[in-house]
């Protein structure tokens, strides 16, 4: 009577995953070490048309169980995480959320506790990969306060999406852009201690904006046809931000008379592209193949940390005979640090007097496969190369602050779904 199926027929999924994994640095990062990580999920959607007879509306809610700890923060120092599903330990909503469809579907409206990394900026392909800059890409993350509107911390907001033609898609997006009350202070408390369960559900800070379109096609010509989507993007958050470089009497923050309170920028803005594309299919009756992808984004704002990131990979699935719903992986994604951010770097060096460490970039490149056990259950080793991280920063666990070595991390992560 209350089986899944017996749910299902009145328009109820619940949906339950466990991930476990452990991940340890080889050399260089911060320090060598090993950690273990693990997330209980837990969703519920409900077709409130079945349930309740309001034709077209739907629920969805989801929670987080997550305990151990992660490697980046304590191991590697990287910009872009080493896991996506790294985060403080806590027992945390996600989202929560109605959504209603209109004009036969083709017009929905979404509101509620949102996660923006749940639709935007997503390139399918890339999913596979456990670094988490391959969702929610470090330009963003690094970016936006709070780490923006993304894992771990959905926040209340609207979203729009219009299938303007069947396969072409708009989608608009309005969060509460602080989703922690950082308060666009990129240096303060991990934020993920001020709403550490999820359940802030504040609308005090400002509004973060997010368009995106998107097109899908299919090349023909011989042999099987090869399917492709195209997304455009950009952002706005309309908030102030610390200034990286000048304190707000028009000096560099590292000169010894600076007031030390950075000058305020208003907004912040970044523009993105994508491009996902089947380049090889093994027979038209099955979706074995091999895919490639590449994002490229970019924030002109002068209080950001990050201006450029891309990250490009390629992913086969049933690339080993006999496993044909394995899923084989090899991303790299790069990261430059702004230049307000590097001439900063310089001032400290220039007016503290010593050889610190100046930032530039990131590069992580990751290697992975998933291995199919049974159904609902995979194993997945992660090799990943991380070349200067946090950027090329220094190193604050060793006396005078060296560079941070490029690490070399290896991880094993098992996905149980039910």
């Amino acid at each position: 009577m209350y089986g899944r199926a017996a749910l299902r027929g009145r328009g109820i999924e619940i949906g339950l995953a466990y991930i476990g994994e452990v991940f340890g640095g080889l050399r260089g990062g911060l320090r060598r070490g090993a950690v273990y990580a693990g997330r209980a999920d837990v969703q519920i959607d409900a077709d409130l048309g079945k349930l309740a007879g309001w034709e077209g509306l739907r629920f969805h809610a989801s929670a987080y169980q997550i305990h151990g700890t992660g490697p980046t923060r304590y191991y590697v120092g990287s910009l872009a995480a080493v896991s996506g599903i790294e985060a403080l330990p806590a027992t945390r909503l996600q989202e929560l959320w109605l959504e209603q469809s209109f004009l036969d579907r083709s017009l929905t409206l979404r509101a509620g506790n949102l996660a923006a990394d749940a639709e935007f900026l997503v390139s399918p392909s890339a999913t596979v990969f456990v670094n988490a800059t391959f969702g929610w890409p470090v330009l963003a993350a690094a970016n936006l306060p709070s780490g923006g509107p993304a894992l771990p911390l959905a926040t209340p907001g609207i979203r729009g999406r219009w299938n303007a033609l069947p396969k072409t898609s708009l989608m608009l997006g309005l969060f509460n852009g602080d989703p922690a009350h950082a308060r666009g202070d990129r240096l303060a408390v991990d934020p993920q201690t001020r709403n550490r369960h999820g359940m802030d559900f504040s609308l005090h800070g400002s509004p973060f904006l997010i368009a995106e379109a998107a097109h899908a096609y299919v090349f023909g010509g011989a042999g099987p046809e090869r399917t492709g989507t195209v997304k455009v993007g950009y952002f706005h958050h309309f908030g102030a931000f610390g200034d990286p470089r000048m304190d707000r009497d028009g000096n560099p923050l590292s000169a010894p008379w600076s007031s030390g309170l950075p000058a305020r920028r208003r907004g912040d803005d970044g523009f993105y592209a994508l491009i996902d594309q089947t380049v090889y299919q093994e027979d038209a009756d099955s979706d074995r193949g091999a895919a490639v992808f590449a994002r490229l984004a970019a924030s002109p704002s002068p209080a950001s940390l990050v201006s450029l990131y891309a990250d490009a990979g390629i992913v086969y699935k049933g690339l080993l005979p006999g496993r044909p719903d394995d899923v084989a992986g090899l991303g790299l994604a790069h990261t430059r640090i702004a230049r307000r951010a590097r001439l900063s770097d310089w001032d400290r060096v220039a007016f503290g007097g010593a050889a610190l460490p100046v930032r530039r970039s990131e590069t992580a490149m990751e290697l992975t496969y998933q291995a199919v056990v049974a159904s609902g259950f995979t194993v997945q080793p992660s090799l990943q190369y991380v070349v200067g991280p946090g950027g090329r920063t220094g190193n604050p666990l060793l006396p005078g602050f060296p560079r941070i070595r490029n690490a070399v991390v290896v991880g094993l992560r098992a996905t149980i779904q039910y």
